[in-house]
């Protein structure tokens, strides 16, 4: 017996108890027709009664059981007891209550099993036989009718049997089918879910790929076997001014900026041939120049095959700074040590002038031409002694005592010093100084140097006449002074060179000026820098930081006297 599906037994069972309210049903109608009738009381009622009582016993019984073959059994054999009693009790083994023998064997083909079905038509073949033989008024068993009613019952058995034993297949067809789909279902969800995870780890890992690739100080160039860009990380984009969506997907050969890495990509790509610690210049669309270090390398796949390309590159315009300031103070040390030489050879023939000029204003009369010639040698020769004082500080880096100093102050001292040189060469100063400037900590004599040096070199730029205006302002506490002249300005070609010691495009000139001016303001914890002009001319800018005066805070805010036009 196969085992009964979970929705199998409940309409097995209500199959079953349908079959034999009918039976009960059928009877009673065959027995009240009866010449005796259903007389209550009377036999027929108390078994159509009983076996309505069984009915209702059957319902109390779970459907799980009526697929058990003694369950199925039991009721085979009381559904033909019942029958064959009603018959004989009616005494007529002729009529038609042989009929319902036919129910007895369609409830055995409930169980979907043929040869439960034949033997249930042997069954009641044989209790037929027997009732027909013994009941009252029996005419016998080898009538026409009686031949004719047991091949019936064969015939009903081995059909109805046949089509419960095909119904069987195809219900275990069925079964075997939703076990398959059930446990593709089951394998569908696992496989799913094992999707999910396997999506969900490769997610986590594309943004862990995706983070790094951000936070990598490099700049990282990735091309495909194509020269097509398929990642360009957050660092390439500041650098070239490039952005993620214009990049990936798109030959990298195509930007301008990053041409000198495709070609490298290529030659990587085609040749195998790779670069290491290369240097190039990008030239981006604003015009910036920038240098770069790069190193080229092959992108492989798990079976070792080359796939890409990729690039690694860095700015290196701090690091070409630093070179720049190693270099200059190399040259400003050499200068140094040149200058402390100078410095001792000067001043012996120094103290000579010197000491014969005092002696010609002692031995002349003041009135006299000489003397007043005199007298401007002593103050030069002092000037000259305390000039080459201060070098020899700088150069020694002994430490010079600062103060607080009024920038303005020290801006109008040096213009006013350079008066001469400013009206021999037609030269105009105009001043725009905030009044309202916070102090500076520094040497007067130095600044001034610095103030002197961006003037002189206007000067001999301009030659023929024209102006410099000076102007000052305060930006986050810091004091920035710009000078800008309306001269020929300087060739983009040799802008970052105009700081290192010597370098000069006058045929008269030691280029120290700037150099000197540099270290200046680094020792005041300041700078100055060459700026791009609007227009004609040079423009450079002076940066220091403010110093508020403890003793006095509103001194520093006063407006200063000094910050006139010149």
């Amino acid at each position: 017996m196969l085992p009964v599906g979970r929705h199998e037994a409940p309409a097995q069972k209500k199959i079953i108890l349908a079959f034999r309210l009918q039976t009960v049903l059928v009877v009673m109608a065959l027995l009240a027709s009866d010449n005796g009738g259903l007389l209550f009381g009377s036999q027929a009622f108390k078994i159509a009664y009983l076996y309505l009582a069984s009915n209702l016993l059957l319902i109390a019984i779970p459907s799980k059981y009526f697929r058990l073959p003694a369950l199925t059994g039991t009721m085979l054999v009381a559904d033909v007891a019942f029958v064959s009693l009603c018959i004989h009790l009616s005494g007529s083994a002729g009529g038609d209550l042989y009929l319902l023998y036919f129910l007895a064997i369609f409830t055995a083909a409930l169980t979907r099993d043929l040869k439960a079905t034949v033997v249930a038509a042997i069954v009641v073949s044989a209790v037929y036989l027997w009732v027909s033989s013994t009941a009252p008024g029996a005419t016998g068993v080898f009538t026409s009718s009686f031949l004719l009613r047991v091949p019936l019952f064969f015939v009903t058995a081995f059909f109805t049997g046949f089509l419960a034993n095909q119904a069987r297949e195809r219900e275990e067809e069925r079964r075997m089918a939703d076990m398959a789909t059930s446990e593709l279902a089951q394998q569908l969800e696992q496989t799913k879910r094992h999707g999910e995870k396997t999506l969900d780890r490769y997610r986590d890992l594309y943004i862990h790929h995706r983070n790094i690739m951000t936070s990598i100080n490099s700049a990282i160039v990735v091309v495909d076997e194509k020269g097509m860009v398929s990642t360009f990380n957050r660092e390439a984009e500041r650098i070239t001014g490039l952005s993620v969506q214009e990049t990936v997907g798109r030959p990298a050969a195509r930007f301008a900026v990053v041409k000198p890495l495709a070609d490298s990509l290529a030659l990587a790509r085609s040749s195998g041939k790779l670069s290491s610690s290369a240097e190039a210049r990008l030239e981006a669309e604003d015009g910036r120049v920038i240098p770069i270090g790069f190193s080229t390398s092959l992108l492989r796949d798990q079976h070792n095959r080359v796939t890409g390309a990729i690039a690694t590159f860095r700015d290196l315009s701090e690091i070409n700074e630093l070179r720049g300031q190693i270099q200059r103070s190399e040259r400003l040390a050499f200068l140094g040590e040149m200058a402390v030489s100078m410095a001792h050879e000067i001043r012996n023939p120094l103290n000579s002038i010197s000491g014969f000029a005092q002696l010609l204003c002692e031995r002349t009369d003041p009135q006299e031409q000489f003397h007043q010639f005199a007298e401007i040698i002593v103050d030069e020769t002092k000037r000259v002694d305390k000039i080459v004082s201060q070098t020899l500080h700088f150069v020694k880096d002994d430490s010079i005592p600062f103060e607080s100093l009024d920038f303005n102050e020290v801006i109008n001292s040096t213009v006013a010093g350079l008066q001469d040189k400013l009206a021999e060469c037609s030269m105009a100063v105009t001043l725009d100084l905030n009044p309202y400037l916070p102090y500076v900590l520094g040497n007067a004599l130095q600044l001034q140097q610095v103030c002197a040096n961006l003037i002189t070199n206007a000067i001999q730029a301009l030659k023929g006449g024209g102006e410099m205006r000076i102007t000052t302002d305060l930006e986050d506490g810091v004091i920035r002074a710009r000078f800008a002249d309306n001269g020929p300005g300087i060739p983009k070609a040799i802008r970052d060179k105009v700081f290192n010691p010597f370098f000069t495009t006058k045929t008269d000139g030691t280029g120290l000026g700037l150099a000197i001016s540099q270290k200046i303001l680094t020792d005041h914890r300041g700078s100055v820098g060459l700026l791009d002009g609007t227009g004609r001319g040079a423009v450079f800018e002076i940066r220091l930081p403010s110093h508020e005066v403890a003793d006095n805070d509103a001194d520093y805010l006063k407006p200063s006297s000094s910050s006139r036009a010149a």
